[in-house]
């Protein structure tokens, strides 16, 4: 049976009446059933000595309730506050004793839930994970894949489209969570026409003025690919083509002079969207002649063609990345890569208004690693592989390296495990998530994720709750709360539909 905090009572009591601050609305209260919903991969009710429960009505609190274990998943608490549909929120912490946390308490477990009718006509379900660790969704892609291009649309939705298979480049595209992001509830998916790809370059479109915002643009990449190495084995894409997620159509804007490969765009500076590196194919399929480009391209919303600029100097490189890591003066930074026979060890930086900057010499060179932007123009560039071949993968390092005011650091720390072809995404200002890869392209991938505090310049591995699997070429979506999307990836030569999430 649940007991109410008598010290609560009374105190909630006491600041009601004398300064009517947090008081519930002045009707008859309810009793209703709280449902917790955990992630398939999770216990956490097992891990926890307490809940601490708060209902909150219009920004104030209006109830709170201090449970101890051990509690079922289903809850009857009496005496809620009424309030209009949409009004009330509960959120939840699970603690743990800690006496050497404030107040003798450490929170390992969070969840919540909010706009439920009123009363409540059916448990109110709330979603509880552990805190710091990944959970996995209900559900998952329709279509299994890796590498593909993720984005997040302004009112929370998913586009995913391209990537491989297993067998091939995946056609279909699919919007996620075209109801929001409930996470009480399995992933919702819709599916739309054909748009095969793999290494080409995307971006979302919004503040441009143009027909085209709210749009994802896909230049040029291979529509017939069978690996990640950007070599077109039959077709590569000579045309342009914007996705629309409201209406589901796609539509081609634009030809390109030749075939476009392996470039990385960025689409976060407005009105501009340039994309870095990559080649252009030349002669027959029998006879191809792969051109590097040096020298950055640019779509152009208004007119949704495609046009070069010659006002920056670039080193040829594919499986390189690129990172905008200063929006506000609209500073992009080139990492890595490789062309041929030669692995690029330096980095290039990239500014709207034009001109060639160096980004300074890597320590070590580096392919399919991932580069991270923090706060205070900080870039962390992490694994990845050393090769002399660009057609024959190299084993994963574990070095790690810190990009700061134009010069690279190696930390003292490195990562815990070597990988390449992982996913990355920052977490909040000052960290970031690194999870799955490989060691070795095609071996069983890693089934961690790890850590990076910039403040402590060190990497903590996240193994409570290990991936299931883990996925080469798995795609991060940072949601811009601090929690991030973990999507698809390969297990050797199968393809994985598995959705996470970590929750900071």
């Amino acid at each position: 049976m649940l007991w109410l905090s008598h010290r609560f009572v009374l105190l909630f009591i006491l600041v009601c009446f004398l300064f009517n601050v947090g008081c519930p609305p002045p009707t008859e209260g309810f009793e209703a059933e709280l449902r917790f919903v955990t992630p398939l991969n999770q216990s956490p009710m097992q891990s926890i000595d307490s809940l601490e429960i708060s209902f909150t009505y219009v920004g104030e609190t209006a109830r709170d309730y201090l449970i101890d274990a051990p509690f079922p998943r289903e809850q009857i608490l009496e005496d809620l506050p009424r309030a209009e549909a949409g009004e009330l929120r509960v959120d939840v912490a699970g603690l743990v004793a800690d006496a050497t946390a404030d107040g003798g308490y450490r929170t390992v477990a969070t969840g919540w839930a909010e706009d439920f009718p009123m009363p409540p006509d059916e448990p109110i379900e709330l979603y509880f994970a552990l805190k710091g660790q990944i959970g996995q969704l209900d559900g998952g892609l329709a279509h299994a894949r890796s590498d593909a291009t993720v984005k997040l649309l302004d009112d929370g939705r998913v586009v995913v489209i391209g990537g491989l298979d297993g067998n091939g480049t995946v056609a279909p595209v699919e919007v996620l969570f075209e109801d929001g992001l409930d996470l009480t509830q399995p992933v919702s998916v819709t599916t739309y026409g054909d748009l095969p790809r793999i290494c080409h370059a995307a971006f979302l479109i919004s503040d441009s003025g143009t027909s085209m915002d709210g749009k994802v643009v896909v230049v040029g990449g291979d529509t017939d690919g069978t690996d990640h190495l950007c070599y077109p084995d039959e077709e590569a894409a000579m045309d342009v083509v914007a996705f629309d997620p409201d209406s589901g159509e796609i539509e081609t804007l634009s030809t390109l002079d030749a075939p476009m490969m392996g470039m990385q765009g960025v689409d976060d500076l407005g009105e501009v969207y340039p994309m870095f590196g990559g080649y252009t194919v030349e002669g027959s399929l029998f006879d191809p002649e792969y051109v590097p480009f040096t020298q950055p391209w640019q779509f152009n919303p208004e007119s949704g063609a495609v046009e070069e600029r010659d006002d920056f100097g670039m080193v040829e490189r594919v499986h390189h990345r690129v990172t905008l890591f200063d929006e506000a003066q609209g500073e992009v930074l080139v990492t890595g890569g490789i062309w041929l026979q030669n692995q690029a060890d330096n980095a290039e930086r990239w500014t709207d208004s034009g001109g060639d900057s160096s980004g300074g010499e890597l320590v070590d060179a580096r392919i399919f690693h991932t580069a991270t932007a923090l706060d205070d123009r900080k870039v962390l560039v992490a694994g990845g592989a050393q090769t002399t071949d660009h057609e024959v993968d190299g084993t994963a390092i574990a070095s790690a390296e810190l990009w700061v005011q134009g010069g690279f650091t190696l930390l003292a720390d490195s990562m815990a495990s070597a990988r390449q072809r992982h996913a990355a995404a920052p977490v909040g200002t000052q960290a970031a998530l690194l999870c799955g890869g490989v060691v070795v392209p095609g071996a069983t991938p890693l089934d961690n994720c790890e850590y990076f505090d910039f403040d402590e310049q060190s990497f903590t591995t996240l193994s409570t709750v290990p991936l299931n699997p883990g996925g080469e070429g798995m795609m991060a979506l940072p949601l811009g709360d601090g929690r991030v999307l973990l999507l698809g990836g390969m297990n050797g030569n199968t393809a994985l539909d598995q959705i996470y999430i970590y929750n900071p």
